[in-house]
C-alpha cells in the first residue's frame, strides 16, 4: 500500500516518461516487463506508445493480480526472472526496473537486434534518507556498461528532487529496504519529520542484442 500511495503522487513519473521516450523512438511494438510489480510503468508505456503489446512477469502473486486487473489488455504471469515463460527471440524490448534478472534469459527472449532497457539507482538516489539513517552513508555503485551478447547504445541519468510530506516520508521508508535498515533511533527521527527534500536519481542503460554471426 505504501508504494502504491507513493506512485499515485507521481513521484516516479519523470522516470516513467524517460522510459517511454527511450522506447518510443525505437519503434518497439512488443515489450516484456520483468519484475513488473503492479504494472505502474506498463500503464504509462501503453498510453505513450501506440499499439504496444505488453507482457509482464513478477514472482509476487498479489502484485500480478493487481496488474492484470488494472490492465486487462496486457498479459501477465507469475514467474521468476531466471525462468521466463516466454518463447525464444520473440519480443522487441525487455524492461527491467530495480529487479533481479538473468542475462541469458533476458537475451534469449529478445529478437536479434532488439532492445534491453535496464534501470537502477544512480549514485545518490535517496541520498537524504541514507544520510538520515547512517553515520557514514555510501553512494550506490555505478550501473554496468558491459553486457555479453549485447551492445550499449545509450546511457544516462534521470535525476530530480521532490519535497515530501510527513506521510510521504513514512511511505517511502516503508516501500524501501530502509524500513529495516539503519539506526533505529535515527529512523524514528526521520519518520517524525514534517517534510524533507529528497534527491531521486535513476541510472539507465539501453542495450541492443547482438545479431548472431552467420
Amino acid at each position: 500500500m505504501a508504494r502504491r500511495r507513493l506512485l499515485a503522487t507521481g513521484l516516479y513519473e519523470p522516470l516513467a516518461n524517460t522510459i517511454t521516450e527511450l522506447l518510443a523512438k525505437r519503434a518497439v511494438t512488443s515489450l516484456l516487463d520483468i519484475g513488473c510489480g503492479e504494472g505502474y510503468y506498463d500503464g504509462l508505456l501503453t498510453s505513450g506508445i501506440r499499439n504496444l503489446d505488453l507482457f509482464g512477469v513478477d514472482i509476487a502473486k498479489p502484485a500480478v493480480r493487481i496488474a492484470a486487473k488494472a490492465f486487462p489488455g496486457h498479459q501477465y504471469a507469475v514467474a521468476s526472472n531466471s525462468r521466463l515463460p516466454v518463447m525464444d527471440n520473440i519480443v522487441d524490448a525487455v524492461l527491467k526496473v530495480f529487479a533481479p534478472s538473468n542475462d541469458a534469459e533476458t537475451l534469449r527472449v529478445l529478437k536479434p537486434e532488439a532492445f534491453y532497457l535496464e534501470v537502477g539507482p544512480s549514485n545518490r538516489h535517496l541520498w537524504e534518507l541514507r544520510a538520515a539513517l547512517y553515520d557514514t552513508p555510501f553512494e550506490h555503485k555505478p550501473l554496468r556498461n558491459l553486457l555479453a551478447g549485447a551492445t550499449l547504445l545509450e546511457h544516462g541519468v534521470c535525476a530530480y528532487t521532490r519535497e515530501l510530506s510527513h506521510e510521504q516520508i513514512n511511505d517511502l521508508v516503508l516501500a524501501t529496504p530502509f524500513a529495516h535498515r539503519g539506526h533505529r533511533e535515527k529512523r524514528q527521527r526521520l519518520v517524525a519529520r514534517a517534510s524533507m527534500i529528497i534527491s531521486i536519481e535513476f541510472g539507465w542503460r539501453l542495450y541492443q542484442k547482438d545479431r548472431p554471426i552467420a
